[in-house]
């Protein structure tokens, strides 16, 4: 057990956070206290922070851009969970954001990168036609590859364009958009056959 030394509270050490320069190995304050601290300074050094976030990144793009990616690689339900628990509990909140987002220079940008990099991914394989993309709706009985759900299909490539996937007729399956979303370019999503009787 320690005591706090601001809310005077005495908890287990767990509660601190640890500080290997003092005797005792731990911070003065708890967790609580010590969170509430951070905030306040943040609060009040509020520009000073986020230039210094910006430079750090700038000068440390790739190994941030990196440390990310790693870290959604192990922790993506968690996140998942996280982003959609949030969003549920603020949905005011997070339609005001999306809204402003979606009218922002930023998001073109990404847009426009996004389709430019499509489009160089789609000329790896030989394409689609409209007939051959109705074949293959045929042959899964207008359902999703994945559910079997009939609606509206989108096209979806089992092996992503982005893991490497061609665009081609070899690589296409009918997916409904939740599957697809769903999917997004993990690897391991085998369609289900769903082929019209012949």
């Amino acid at each position: 057990m320690k005591i706090c030394s601001k809310c005077k509270k005495n908890k287990p050490t767990i509660d601190f956070n640890k500080q290997l320069d003092r005797k005792s190995g731990l911070r003065s304050l708890c967790k609580e206290c010590n969170y509430a601290q951070y905030r306040t300074y943040r609060y009040k050094h509020h520009e000073r922070m986020l230039e210094k976030s910006k430079t750090y990144y700038r000068d440390n793009r790739e190994k941030m851009v990196q440390w990310h990616r790693t870290y959604y690689a192990k922790h993506n339900k968690e996140e998942n969970a996280r982003v959609t628990k949030w969003r549920n509990d603020n949905l005011v909140k997070a339609k005001e954001q999306e809204a402003k987002y979606r009218h922002s220079d930023a998001r073109k940008i990404v847009a426009r990168n996004y389709r430019h990099k499509r489009r160089a991914q789609e000329g790896k394989g030989s394409g689609i036609t409209n007939r051959q993309w109705n074949d293959i709706l045929k042959m899964y009985n207008f359902r999703c590859a994945y559910c079997g759900i009939q609606g509206n299909m989108t096209i979806d490539h089992v092996i992503p364009l982005s893991k490497g996937g061609e665009h081609s007729i070899e690589n296409i399956v009918p997916a409904c958009v939740e599957c697809n979303c769903r999917k997004n370019a993990s690897l391991g999503w085998k369609p289900l056959i769903y082929k019209k009787a012949m």
